[in-house]
């Protein structure tokens, strides 16, 4: 996303109107710490997003 042609690497901005907020919350710490607090509640939001944003080891502490 962030590199090769897309939109975002240009722009230098990515937009996540459709992501909760709480859940972009949880990423942006999980980039900062590399910890999960993952509930039944978030599982499948958090995953949808990781995927989304390509972070291959949040996928990972998902689909677990």
């Amino acid at each position: 996303m962030f590199s090769n042609s897309f939109r975002e690497s240009q722009d230098g901005e990515v937009l996540l109107q459709d992501m909760d907020p709480s859940i972009i919350q949880t990423v942006i710490q999980y980039y900062y710490t590399e910890e999960i607090e993952l509930t039944p509640e978030i599982a499948e939001n958090l995953y949808e997003a990781a995927s989304r944003l390509q972070i291959l080891p949040m996928l990972e502490t998902c689909s677990k």
